[in-house]
């Protein structure tokens, strides 16, 4: 046991909030900053990687733009080109948001007063692309939002033998 003391503590860290679980990718860690006003109707590329790799973390600021915005925001991604969709869902449910209200806050998954955020890896071999899109859908709903965040990436290629592709959908 005592060769997982270490383990263990970081284990402990992550688990108690000390640490992020991003913390784990150490020097690899890249990050790419998104600050863009999202207007009605039009799709904007938020990520685009060109060389194999993993997401391993998305983070969005808890604006009150965002929060008011349930259901409208349709976050979507694209693994290596693949004809079907990777993400093709409303934000708000992927960060587990139920009824229009933040529903959901665990270690790799959730909101809290700050943020959405995600940690789960996505992995994927030679292209990844993400887009947000934002549907006004009444005349009371503003013609565009403010979004900002953070993805982080690693360069870090996928073990075909061990591991698969990340996919999430849903309907409106």
């Amino acid at each position: 046991i005592d060769n997982y003391k270490e383990i263990f503590k970081k284990i402990g860290d992550v688990w108690s909030k000390q640490n992020s679980p991003l913390e784990a990718y150490g020097a690899h860690l890249k990050s790419k900053k998104i600050n863009l006003n999202l207007q009605s109707g039009v799709e904007e590329n938020i990520l685009e990687l060109k060389n194999g790799g993993r997401i391993v973390g998305i983070e969005f600021g808890a604006g009150s733009d965002l929060l008011q915005a349930y259901r409208k925001v349709m976050i979507t991604a694209r693994w290596d080109n693949e004809a079907k969709k990777a993400l093709d869902l409303p934000l708000h449910d992927f960060f587990g948001f139920a009824f229009g209200k933040p529903a959901m806050q665990s270690i790799l998954l959730g909101s809290n007063q700050t943020k959405l955020y995600s940690y789960l890896p996505m992995p994927f071999d030679n292209s990844a692309e993400m887009k947000l899109k934002y549907d006004k859908i009444s005349t009371n709903n503003p013609d565009e939002l403010l979004i900002s965040g953070t993805i982080y990436y690693t360069d870090d290629k996928r073990d075909k033998n061990l591991e698969g592709k990340f996919y999430a959908q849903s309907r409106r």
